[in-house]
């Protein structure tokens, strides 16, 4: 299997608490849009949306600044201390949020955004938003509470790629999605073997995406009771590993079309049949994708139909195209985080995407992906029916890492663990 892991920021938010946004103060004394972020904190799914809307806008004044701050306390600090005071930057990214471990759910909660519908409810251009051009079921991920808070501009499927010689050795390899106790036999399976195989290069993550798994942000819930604890247990016991020599299992890293057909074009260099699977998930039954390319509007922005302009332009065929990759003509795997990442929710740009995709060669452009394979990945990806927007980075920071990094290493039991889980999730759920 392809040995190369590539390093991917999630746009994963953050939680932290802040009194309520105040009505009274509005932004708008800059003549640009302003967005903020960390210095050299990069995600391509922002950054190059910012980055082609300015070289794509002719009016200077309608371009977004993009202020950096030196360190992650820095950002924090200004960013809360302004919204708090009803300020603060014009456009709020995931990123931007994620960095200063800020949380969107009470920001939300304390109404510091705008609802977007009503933003293209007050939109008089020419050029309205048609949202049937797009992805719905991806749109969808934008509602929380019955408004729309932002509009997504990419997904990543939540796949791994495998040979469905090696995965029926271990659990039914015709199973829709991994379970977490399907992840248990395969390493008891492969401890039996004594082999040098290895489930996937970050198999000791499983823990942090259970605990993930248990917790609504949104709805402010979480379930660790039941089979949970005898779960953990057993997940406490995977570890990954990045040596070349390891045979792995599973490639998880699969942010493109691109990507996956790589992964299966080896696996089919070596006689066998690629197996697109959906990630290790509590619900078998539901095959989802991570959303990407977020950004919030300041409710007190004066800047909101400028905002939309750029959200317009991040979303049309050509500004998806631009950062999907839609028209490469040769994929190299050493450079795909930036030439060719991510599915498009724009309706055209992703069949274009889809139609590149499998008439390209892999391999150092010397083999072609299978039909089978295009059939199945296709087939995959139109059962999609969860587009997620609800993990926080700064959970696992104020509650979770702390506890998981214990239980691992022996400091604490099961039962200490578990009661850490739903003592500290129920003050974090509180604050």
């Amino acid at each position: 299997m392809i040995k190369k892991v590539i390093s991917l920021i999630l746009c994963i938010l953050a939680l932290t608490g802040f009194s309520a946004c105040s009505d009274s103060t509005a932004v708008g004394t800059k003549n640009k849009i302003t967005t903020y972020t960390l210095k050299n904190w990069y995600s391509i799914s922002e950054g190059n949306s910012i980055w082609n809307y300015n070289k794509h806008c002719k009016d200077s004044d309608k371009m977004i600044e993009i202020v950096e701050f030196e360190t992650e306390e820095e950002l924090k600090n200004k960013l809360s201390t302004e919204l708090m005071s009803g300020e603060g930057p014009d456009l709020i990214s995931a990123d931007c949020l994620s960095a200063a471990g800020i949380s969107y759910e009470k920001l939300i909660d304390q109404g510091c955004f705008a609802d977007i519908n009503e933003v293209i409810k007050a939109d008089t251009s020419q050029n309205q938003l048609n949202l049937s051009d797009y992805n719905e079921k991806a749109l969808h991920s934008g509602f929380i509470n019955g408004k729309r808070y932002f509009i997504p501009f990419y997904f990543m499927p939540n796949f791994c790629v495998a040979s469905q010689q090696e995965l029926e050795k271990y659990i039914n390899a015709d199973t829709k999605s991994l379970s977490y106790n399907d992840i248990i036999q395969i390493k008891n399976k492969i401890n039996e073997e004594k082999s040098d195989k290895v489930i996937t290069s970050n198999a000791d993550g499983y823990l942090w995406s259970y605990v993930y798994d248990n917790v609504d942000f949104i709805n402010k819930t979480y379930n660790f009771d039941g089979e949970f604890s005898s779960t953990a247990e057993k997940l406490k016991e995977l570890k990954g590993t990045v040596d070349e020599i390891k045979e792995v299992l599973f490639q998880e890293f699969v942010i493109s079309p691109y990507q996956i057909y790589e992964y299966c074009t080896e696996i089919e260099k070596n006689g066998e049949t690629a197996r697109i699977i959906g990630k290790p998930s509590i619900d078998t039954d539901v095959l989802s994708a991570q959303m990407c390319g977020i950004y919030f509007i300041n409710k007190n922005s004066d800047k909101k139909q400028d905002i939309l302009e750029f959200i317009k332009y991040a979303l049309s065929e050509k500004g998806q195209n631009d950062v999907a990759g839609t028209d490469i003509e040769k994929y190299d795997n050493t450079t795909s985080y930036y030439d060719g990442s991510y599915f498009p929710v724009n309706k055209k740009s992703y069949k274009s995407l889809m139609n590149n995709a499998k008439k390209l060669k892999y391999l150092d452009d010397t083999i072609k992906i299978s039909n089978e394979s295009v059939e199945q990945l296709e087939n995959m990806l139109a059962q999609i029916s969860d587009f997620q927007f609800s993990q926080s980075t700064n959970y696992m920071t104020e509650v979770g890492s702390e506890l998981i990094n214990d239980y691992v290493d022996g400091k604490i039991s099961i039962s200490k663990f578990v009661e850490g889980l739903k003592t500290k999730t129920k003050i974090y759920m509180e604050e």
